[in-house]
């Protein structure tokens, strides 16, 4: 595996991302193996707490960009993507969510 590539200009957690899941378990941690595999530094949120809880956890901890696999992104074959210092939610499609990624490192 490739060392990861931190986003260090984005945050100050020490991670790139967080892929956070709601009821999709195994499309998160698909989406969080891919993410290592590129070389992101990634941190998986599996809690069983609110979209709100987690969302201002990763706030709090600096997280740049925030990913949400939800019901709702699968069957639009997306992934909700959000970054730490800007308002807009963007839908990724799952295929384009690394290289946009790796185009902010």
């Amino acid at each position: 595996m490739p060392p990861a590539k931190p986003l260090a200009t984005h945050g100050h957690s020490g991670f790139g991302a967080l892929v956070t899941k709601f009821k999709v378990k195994s499309h998160s941690e698909k989406l969080y193996y891919s993410l290592q595999r590129a070389g992101i530094d990634v941190l998986y949120d599996d809690r069983d707490e609110s979209p709100g809880v987690k969302s201002e956890d990763a706030d709090l901890i600096g997280i740049p960009i925030r990913l949400v696999v939800s019901e709702r992104t699968l069957n639009e074959h997306s992934v909700e993507m959000k970054m730490r210092d800007e308002k807009k939610i963007r839908l990724i499609k799952q295929n384009k969510i690394i290289p946009e990624i790796l185009k902010i490192t």
